[in-house]
Formats: C-alpha cells, structure tokens, sequence
C-alpha cells in the first residue's frame, strides 16, 4: 500500500521522522566533529557579516545535524553559512575564538536517504535568497529524490511537476525555463550561469537555440557576457544573420562569409539600435564603430583611417603655418605700438588698451617689449594680436600714444605724418607757406608765397607784396597740398 507523503507539512519540518514528535534536545558537540555535507550546492560567500553577528551574540539557531555509523563525528544537514561562520572565528590566527568551539547542534535520524538529503535541501532553501543557478540545481535535486521516494512507496498527488514547483516555491512556468536552460544550454554559458554571472532571461534565449549557434556566440563573446536583450535579439534574428548571401563588394560570385561577425555585432553591442540587421556592412550607418565589420568594410574603414591621418598632418602643419603667420604679424605690432609708447614717454608699466572689447585686459609697455622681441611666452595666438580693434579704440589709442590713427593703421611709419612745427624769421628759400600775419591789432592766417631774394612775402608768386608782419609760418610741400 503506497504511503501518503505530505509536501507542504514536510516543508515545515512536520511528520519526516519519528523523532520529530520529541522535544527537541539541544547537545554540544565539538566544531571539528561536525562534517560539513558534500550534497550541499548552495552560496558560502559573504560570511564576514554573519561571522561579526555571531561573535558579537553567539550562534542563535542551532545546527542540524546526523549521526554517523560507526563514527564519533556527525554529518550536517542544516546551517552550512553558520559552520562556515563559525570556522572563520573559531580558526581566526590573530584571535580565536576557542569559546565557540563546542556549537550546539540537535540531531536528526532518518529512515530514508532520500528524506534526508530532501530535508537538507528545505532546511537551507529556507533561510536565504536563491539565484537562478541555484534554484536550478535545488529543482533538478528536488525531482530526482521525489523520483526516489515514490519508488520507495510513497504517492504524491497531482503532476511531479507541480509537486517540484511547490518545493521551490516558484512558478510552473520558471521551471520549465530553468529546465530548458539546464538541459540545453551549453558551456560556457551553462558554467557562468551557475556562477551567477549570466542572467537566467539571457541564459534562456541562449538555451533555445541550436548548439552550432551557441558555439558561435561563445566564439564571438570570448569573456564578454550577452545582456538579457542581446540575447533575445539574437534568438529572434539569428537564421537571418547566418543566412548565405552574395557579397556585393567583392569579387564576382564571391559569397559573404562573415555570419559570426554579424553574430558579434548583435551579442556584444549595448543598444538595440547598434545590433546587426542582417544587411551588407559596407552599407551599414553603423559600421564605423562596429566589432563585426567584413574584411571589405574593415579594408575601407582602414583606407578612411589613412587619408584621416594625411588630412589631420595637413591640417596641423597649416595651423602651425598660421601660428607662425600669427607671431610675425603680432611681433609687427607690437613693434609699431612700443615704438609710438617709447616716443609718448610712457614706461614699462603703462597699460595701454589695445583691443577694441571691454573683456579684453590691457597690456603693458613691458609686454609689447617683450613680444616686440618675438617673445610670447605659453600664449597661443588665434590671431594677428596687438592690432588696434574700431573707431573707438582708434581715436582713444592715438591719443594715448600721441601718434597718427594713419600710425597704427600700418599707413605710414611716420608716427605724425603730414605735421609741421610753426617757425619764426625768414625762410632759406623760396617756397609756399602757410603763415601768421599781424593786421593792426589781430592775427589771420594766409596762404603766401616768400620770395628769397626780395626777402619778403607775397600773395603769390606773382602776386603783389604783403606788407603785414609775418610772426610764424609753416612750409607747405612742394605740390601745394
């Protein structure tokens, strides 16, 4: 007659041996007698955090442990983070903690092997978070000793499925994908998901393609690991993406060959717009950046690279050219206006307001001298610098300076072109002047022509002779004007 076998009060802990009716008795055995259970398969890692827990209150659950035949030691069922714990403390070679040495445990017999390991596996399952890799193996263990017991007489109700489900405590449906993913999924695929590393929704694509296809993948990726929706997308795309095509950039009746590059640029790119869609890369707008580009496109993209590089050398020896263009020109002005500042009298230290923008600051007399000298120290010229800015800053500069705006124009080199000092007494020579003549009580100018060897001015040259005192004149150039 088959025996009735409770899941969900075995999951509590309720009517899985004889023993378990009795009060539960708390003994203290010895941490170098407890064996750890090598049909354990879940996550030891992160233990400093409960190790500090149980050093600062002592361990608050007591383990479970099994009687082993013919031996003093025990066998542990339940609390493996705990035992790892408490090692890490009690074998501690700074400071170890000889006072929890003797761990209190209760002890558990069962009947059936089975039973045991399925009460192993609730008795961890319960007390943490599982992954995906581990809720995985739990389901694959969970099946095979429910297998076991119903050969042992035992009867389930409903699917073994269900009963599977139920013990994992997920849904029928995230079974059937984590069975996908153990039965197909291939390496190394199948090695990073139960390290954790690849995600289950990635995994589960991956598990449903052909072995060729995951082979590819895993050729392609190396180290990288596929996103959940790189991995879907090359499950939706990849009969398209290895399907033969003709190239239509090499030679005549060449076939396209570059099925795993085109794997490649849909595994290993971040963003759904960056995967490959199956077309030719030399026609791709995202072949320039792509890792899975042909030989073709890889051939062009290394031509582009070389004619970049000749037109970056040609762009940098003409900005050099300019630079240097630049320096000539500004070490010109500065020149011109150190000059004009030297004919003021200003000093070094005179600031003089050159460019024709508020922002721009004031240079010194000391600066113009030194770039006067060609020497512009870290300063980077965009530019012709020191040439005088608008209007403004024109009139306000030959004022300053005391020089022509003609001056700072680059006109003339003359710093007053076209002035003339007044002088007094009699010209040298014949010659047209501009002159100051007393009339009575006032003085006028006048145009006048001084005739040399009559010694006296005239109106003009023919003209008759003035008779008024010249007091100052100015000679005029010879054309007149």
């Amino acid at each position: 007659m088959a025996k009735k076998f409770d899941l969900g009060m075995f999951m509590q802990g309720l009517n899985v041996s004889n023993s378990d009716t009795e009060p539960m008795h708390i003994e203290y055995i010895d941490i170098d007698l407890i064996d750890t259970n090598e049909q354990s398969f879940y996550d030891l890692s992160l233990l400093k955090p409960l190790a500090a827990a149980i050093a600062m209150g002592g361990l608050q659950q007591p383990l479970v442990v099994k009687t082993q035949p013919g031996s003093d030691h025990v066998k542990l069922f339940s609390g493996h983070r705990r035992l790892a714990a408490l090692h890490m403390l009690v074998d501690d070679p700074e400071e170890p903690r000889k006072d929890l040495r003797a761990v209190p445990c209760v002890r558990r017999e069962y009947e059936s092997a089975a039973m045991a390991e399925l009460q192993l596996i609730f008795a961890n399952s319960t007390t943490r978070v599982l992954s995906g890799a581990e809720t995985m193996r739990q389901a694959e263990r969970i099946e095979r000793l429910l297998y076991e017991l119903k050969k042992e007489g035992y009867h389930f109700p409903g699917r073994m499925r269900d009963q599977v489900a139920a013990a994992c405590k997920v849904s029928a449906s995230k079974l059937a994908r984590l069975k996908v993913i153990r039965e197909k999924l291939r390496q190394p695929f199948l090695s990073q998901f139960e390290a954790d590393k690849l995600s289950e929704q990635a995994a589960y694509a991956l598990a449903r393609m052909p072995e060729n296809m995951q082979d590819m993948a895993a050729a392609v990726l190396k180290d990288k690991l596929p996103s959940g929706e790189a991995a879907e997308s090359l499950l939706e795309n990849y009969e398209k993406l290895t399907a033969p095509m003709d190239c239509a950039h090499g030679l005549i009746g060449e076939k396209c060959n570059n099925a795993a590059g085109r794997v490649k640029a849909t595994v290993c790119r971040n963003y759904s717009w960056q995967r490959c869609d199956g077309g030719c890369c030399m026609t791709c707008y995202n072949a320039e950046s792509c890792p899975g580009v042909c030989k073709h496109k890889r051939e062009a993209r290394k031509a582009d690279k070389a004619e970049a590089a000749k037109e970056k050398a040609k762009a940098e020896k003409r900005t050099a050219e300019l630079r240097e263009e630049y320096k000539r020109h500004s070490r010109i002005n500065a020149g011109r206006l150190l000059r004009a500042a030297e004919a003021a009298g200003l000093t070094d230290g005179d600031e003089i307001k050159v460019e024709d923008f508020d922002y721009m600051p004031a240079v010194t007399v000391a600066e113009l001298r030194s770039a006067a000298d060609g020497d512009f120290g870290d300063k980077v010229l965009y530019g012709d610098k020191y040439a005088p800015g608008g209007r403004v800053r024109l009139i306000e500069l030959s004022q300053c300076l005391g020089c022509s705006t003609d001056y700072l124009l680059g006109l003339t080199d003359e710093l007053r072109p076209g002035t003339r000092s007044w002088s007094t007494g009699m010209p040298e020579h014949d010659c047209d002047v501009v002159g100051k003549f007393r009339v009575d009580d006032t003085v006028i100018r006048s145009l006048a022509f001084f005739d040399a060897q009559l010694r006296t001015f005239r109106f003009s040259r023919t003209g008759a002779t003035l008779e008024a005192e010249c007091v100052a004149w100015v000679e005029l150039p010879e054309d007149g004007t």
